[in-house]
């Protein structure tokens, strides 16, 4: 695996507050690398800096030696990177293939002058959205309800929804927030089989999750924060044997590493 993603000194204050501290990580190419700590750590605030939603206060972000600095997410969006979060955002007044499928319109859509006399052209491109939309809810056991509005679906069923949506640009860099969060057992199985899924299709992916037997089967390697400071970074085993990440995190050590 060679360096994909890089964060480097990061830090991110507001007002007097220091939500991240001088944070240094790497996601490697094809690499799920996961992010844990307790709540008010920072891993949504690093997270909302990788995305271009909060500009960070000192430090550097780099997609394949590009520095990101700076860019809004609609550009890091470009860029092909996408977010989650940690609840379902999508649009409850849309079917399920409507919604996956308006997410496509700024990659596919022609431009205005374009579309006042090409009809055809967008009629047709609306149709291979809606296609494009069904083969991504195939793709993560949605297919059956491709027809129901948002609104009706079971809050596992919109976290799947969401994670649809989000990859429905083809993003090179998924970033992951608590994408288990409120979901059963039989749920969470169905997760991790399509997250594992986009990751063997080449989608590297940083995940911020508390579900640990959802980390310690999935990721590759995991970074731990803890105060807003970096306390750790290793594989599955590493961590669970820290006794820096068991006093701040786990409690106790954990099992099922994958």
């Amino acid at each position: 695996m060679t360096d994909f993603f890089r964060v480097s000194n990061l830090t991110k204050n507001f007002g007097g507050v220091v939500a991240i501290s001088d944070v240094s990580l790497v996601v490697r190419e094809h690499e799920i690398l996961g992010i844990i700590g307790p709540n008010g750590a920072g891993k949504s605030t690093l997270l909302n800096i990788v995305a271009g939603f909060y500009p960070q206060t000192a430090g550097t972000v780099e997609l394949k030696g590009e520095r990101l600095d700076g860019l809004q997410s609609f550009e890091r969006a470009h860029r092909r990177i996408a977010r989650t979060f940690q609840r379902p955002m999508v649009f409850p007044n849309l079917t399920a293939q409507q919604c996956v499928a308006s997410a496509q319109i700024g990659k596919r859509m022609p431009a205005m002058r374009e579309a006042l006399f090409l009809r055809r052209h967008v009629a047709s491109d609306k149709r291979q959205r809606m296609a494009n939309a069904a083969a991504i809810l195939t793709r993560v056991g949605l297919l059956e309800r491709i027809d129901a509005l948002a609104s009706n679906l079971s809050h596992g069923d919109q976290m799947l929804l969401q994670l649809a949506v989000a990859v429905s640009n083809e993003p090179e860099l998924l970033l992951l927030d608590e994408p288990a969060s409120g979901l059963n057992p039989t749920e969470l199985e169905k997760l991790r089989v399509v997250i594992q899924g986009f990751n063997e299709e080449g989608v590297t992916i940083m995940m911020v999750e508390h579900r640990m037997e959802l980390v310690m089967s999935l990721c590759h390697r995991i970074v731990v924060l803890n105060k807003g400071e970096q306390i750790a970074e290793g594989t599955c085993t590493e961590i669970q044997n820290n006794p820096h990440v068991i006093e701040a995190y786990l409690g106790t050590r954990k099992t099922g590493c994958a």
